[in-house]
């Protein structure tokens, strides 16, 4: 706690390690890692509760990689992290549970700003219970996403990504991508493109039970949420705009014709008509 180290190629190291707080810190100008921590001891792959928490990160070095994490429960919350390649990398070697990233404040990132991946490891390692929540994103890579949640060997299970605020400034990635994860929410968050941003949310198809509700996604040249998987739901956009009724004087008076009606937000997927309005007749 309240140590500076700068002009050293990876701040803190450490491996096979739990049980570890690093706090109140300050790491500049890394090449490699601002903080490397791993735990790859089969008998303690979910030990400890290590906490990153509250520590300043800044290097002018473009695949840098702010903290890397890869195994153990852990905490990490309230850090700043500017420029670099990744700002949080979680990618566990063992099965873990129990990640909070949170009020992290994390920009310029040349590629992803939070990203969970797997390394390598065998099909029944297992990942639970990930949490992103309450951070502070400004990205412009070109390749990765603010967001970015895409393990390879194994499923996720159990993630929860809300009230981030998100501005992403790029037309070749997507804001946020989720694939191959089960259990999901997206909720509470503010996503922004600035116009020029590619998509706001991507699921991929390998994605199941997620639910999408209660977000501001906006300023995206592709499309605000691409969901291609067939058990995640997403909230319906309900809207109010106006109308213009012409009448058809073939049937008389009392037929309506055409209803045209123009809503302010583009739907994401053509509207489904649930129900008919009859005339004074009942006809």
């Amino acid at each position: 706690t309240n140590v500076e180290v700068r002009n050293v190629p990876t701040s803190v190291f450490t491996t096979n390690s739990s049980f570890i707080t690093i706090s109140n810190c300050y790491f500049s100008f890394y090449s490699d890692y601002g903080i490397w921590e791993d735990n790859n001891v089969a008998a303690f792959e979910d030990n400890g509760d290590n906490g990153i928490i509250n520590n300043w990160f800044y290097t002018n070095r473009p695949n840098a990689i702010g903290i890397k994490y890869r195994g153990g429960g852990g905490r990490i919350i309230g850090n700043k992290i500017n420029q670099g390649l990744i700002g949080i990398d979680v990618s566990p070697l063992r099965s873990t549970s129990v990640i909070l990233i949170e009020a992290n404040s994390i920009e310029g990132q040349t590629n992803s700003c939070i990203r969970f991946i797997t390394e390598g490891g065998a099909a029944a390692i297992a990942f639970t219970q990930v949490t992103i929540i309450g951070n502070q994103i400004n990205g412009y890579a070109a390749t990765g996403s603010a967001i970015q949640i895409q393990p390879t060997a194994y499923i996720l299970y159990q993630l929860l990504i809300s009230n981030n605020i998100i501005q992403f400034y790029t037309d070749l990635a997507n804001a946020v991508d989720v694939r191959n994860t089960s259990d999901f929410i997206f909720s509470g968050n503010i996503v922004k493109g600035n116009d020029v941003g590619y998509r706001g949310l991507f699921v991929n198809s390998d994605v199941s039970n997620g639910k999408i509700y209660g977000n501001q996604i906006l300023r995206f040249t592709n499309s605000t949420v691409l969901n291609n998987s067939s058990t995640t739901v997403e909230e319906k956009l309900v809207q109010s705009g106006s109308s213009t009724i012409t009448a058809s004087t073939v049937h008389g008076p009392l037929y309506v014709g055409f209803v045209d009606i123009t809503f302010p937000t583009p739907f994401r997927a053509a509207p489904v008509v649930l129900g008919h309005v009859e005339s004074a007749s009942g006809n």
